[in-house]
């Protein structure tokens, strides 16, 4: 690596030949080389389209699976105003359709939300 810090140094003073450039080149190369083992999972390089468009969609679906808490809530008193049924809908799990509803029935104008979206921007786009 000191090397190519080496050359990059003449480049930047503009003071290389051609033969530096060249030598530039191939250690560039070599570490795209490198850099392409480094980021194989499996330590096979995969070409067939349809295998990564496979491996692509398995990587995100197993980052992306729903996951139990792990924060205990046991210790928490329950509040004595809620019922039962309350009680149940603040520990069910939350719809892509509920979070859709709730969305589509917040007015146009609402005030910007603190990351400066309204909800028509959230709603066109």
């Amino acid at each position: 690596m000191s090397n190519l810090k080496q050359l990059e140094e003449k480049i930047e003073v503009g003071s290389t030949s051609p033969e530096d450039r060249e030598k530039r080149m191939k250690l560039m190369q070599e570490d795209d080389s490198l850099e392409k083992h480094e980021a194989m999972d499996t330590g096979v390089w995969v070409s067939d389209p349809q295998q990564i468009k496979e491996d692509f969609l398995n990587f995100y679906k197993d980052k992306f699976q729903p996951c139990d808490s792990l924060i205990s809530f046991s210790s928490i008193s329950v509040i004595s105003g809620l019922s039962s049924q309350d009680r149940n809908l603040l520990e069910d799990a939350i719809s892509l359709d509920e979070i859709k509803a709730a969305v589509w029935e917040c007015g146009r104008d609402q005030a910007l939300s603190h990351d400066g979206y309204s909800f028509a921007f959230v709603k066109k786009y």
